[in-house]
C-alpha cells in the first residue's frame, strides 16, 4: 500500500470584515455562475448558518466555507484520480477564482495562509513516521504536534516576523490511519494584499514539506 491522498484544503485568514457575510449571495453567484473553476454541479448545496456561509457537495465531500475572518476550500479526491493533477487544480481554483472574487475584491488584510494534505496510511507507514519524531518504545496511535520555523523575510528583514508552522495530526479508525500535514505561513505584520503574500513561494515550500512526508512514510 502507498499513502493515499484523500483531500486537499486551502485556507486563508484575514482581518475581520463582516461586510463579507452581507455579500455572500453575490460572492457565491460569481463563483458558481461566472467562473470557469466552480459550478452548481460541483457545489449543488448552499448552507447559511450564523457567521458561516457554505457551498457544499455532500455526496463527494467538497466544501467552501466563508467567515468574517477567513475562507476555507476543501476538495476531496475520488478514486483513481491523479494526485498531482488534483493538487494543481485546487491551487488554480484558489488563485483564479477565490482570490479575485473574495480577497482582492474586498481588499482584505491577510494574516495566514495554509494548505492541508490528508492521507490514508497503514500501520507500517505510521511506524516509519514515528521513528523520526518519537523515542523508541513510545506507543501512540493518535497524536498531534507542530513544528515552527521562520521564513526568509522573517530572518532577513527588520520589522517582519513571518513564520511557517507545520502541524502533523494522526487519527485511527479501526485498522485505518489518517495523517494530515497542515502547512501554514503566518504574516506579522498583516499583508495588505494577496500579491504581497508571494503565494508561489508558499506553495513551493508546502509541496516540499509534503514530499518530505511521503518520503518518511514510504
Amino acid at each position: 500500500m502507498k499513502p493515499k491522498l484523500i483531500s486537499v484544503i486551502v485556507g486563508v485568514t484575514f482581518r475581520k470584515a463582516f461586510r463579507l457575510l452581507d455579500c455572500t449571495g453575490a460572492i457565491f453567484d460569481k463563483l458558481l455562475y461566472n467562473s470557469n473553476y466552480f459550478s452548481p454541479q460541483y457545489f449543488p448545496q448552499i448552507e447559511y448558518g450564523g457567521f458561516q456561509k457554505e457551498l457544499q457537495n455532500k455526496a463527494e465531500g467538497h466544501y467552501l466555507r466563508l467567515f468574517a475572518d477567513g475562507v476555507i476550500y476543501c476538495h476531496c479526491l475520488q478514486k483513481a484520480n491523479n494526485e498531482e493533477t488534483e493538487i494543481t487544480t485546487v491551487i488554480n481554483r484558489v488563485e483564479k477564482a477565490i482570490v479575485p472574487t473574495v480577497l482582492d475584491t474586498y481588499e482584505l488584510e491577510l494574516s495566514r495562509i495554509g494548505i492541508v494534505y490528508t492521507l490514508e496510511i497503514d500501520k507500517k507507514m505510521l511506524d516509519r513516521f514515528k521513528k523520526k519524531y518519537f523515542k523508541e518504545g513510545v506507543d501512540v496511535l493518535a497524536f498531534r504536534f507542530s513544528i515552527s520555523s521562520p521564513t526568509s523575510p522573517g530572518i532577513m528583514k527588520k520589522g517582519i516576523e513571518d513564520y511557517y508552522n507545520t502541524i502533523y495530526t494522526i487519527s485511527q479508525d479501526g485498522d485505518r490511519f489518517v495523517i494530515s500535514l497542515d502547512f501554514q505561513e503566518y504574516f506579522r505584520p498583516l499583508k495588505p494584499s494577496w500579491r504581497e503574500c508571494k503565494a508561489g513561494d508558499f506553495y513551493e515550500s508546502a509541496r516540499k514539506a509534503y514530499a518530505q512526508l511521503l518520503k518518511e512514510l514510504e
